[in-house]
């Protein structure tokens, strides 16, 4: 697992370092006026390289002919629909949340200081890509690797314990995420084990993390 890490991150740094070069600002892409172009550029580069470089893992080292149908990435009709219900469950939680929160007088609402279009097709594009991603890294690659190793139980518990780590860039004590996030990663891990968790999973992660 740690060869495969360190590989991904070897082949990624270079295009990061080319990229911060070669972008300063905002890009247009057709209509569209990307206004965070030099943080969503390196991220999608580092996207499509763990998915190639983990289709070349799965059939180089575990010698499996489908490697992504292995870790999960299956796209049927009903699992398209779960998609969208988990979609609209993760941002219908969060509209309701912010709702509840304006009620209570928690919240100040601001004018966009940038156009508000962009910013939800980039925001809503970025979070569907950013879920599908971090599912396939932690509930497919990820406990995948741990099952070869451990019981299911002991591999949903570390790989959701290092789930809650890397989104926790400060102490848990100080950002108050830590077990929430915790729980998440083993809840998502029970209903990957259950046969749903893929694409439910990614709906609710996108629309959480947008």
């Amino acid at each position: 697992m740690i060869v495969f890490i360190v590989t991904l991150a070897l082949l990624w740094l270079p295009i990061n370092l080319l990229l911060m070069r070669l972008i300063g600002g905002p890009v247009q892409v057709g209509p569209l006026r990307i206004q965070d172009a030099p943080t969503i550029f390196p991220l999608v580069a580092l996207y499509g390289i763990f998915i190639a470089l983990l289709r070349w893992w799965g059939k180089r080292v575990h010698g499996e002919s489908q490697p992504l149908r292995y870790y999960g990435w299956i796209w049927t009709r009903l699992q398209r629909k779960r998609l969208v219900a988990g979609l609209i469950l993760g941002y219908g939680s969060v509209l309701l949340m912010y709702l509840i929160q304006s009620f209570l007088g928690w919240v100040v609402w601001n004018e966009p200081t940038k156009p508000l279009l962009p910013l939800i097709i980039e925001g809503g594009v970025m979070s569907i890509l950013l879920g599908l991603v971090e599912e396939l890294l932690f509930r497919g690659w990820m406990l995948g690797e741990l099952r070869r190793d451990y019981s299911p139980w002991v591999s949903m518990w570390v790989g959701s314990g290092i789930f809650a780590l890397l989104h926790c860039l400060r102490p848990w004590h100080e950002s108050g995420q830590g077990f929430a996030l915790l729980l998440l990663g083993a809840g998502l891990c029970l209903a990957r084990g259950a046969g749903r968790g893929w694409p439910d999973g990614i709906g609710i992660h996108g629309a959480w993390s947008g």
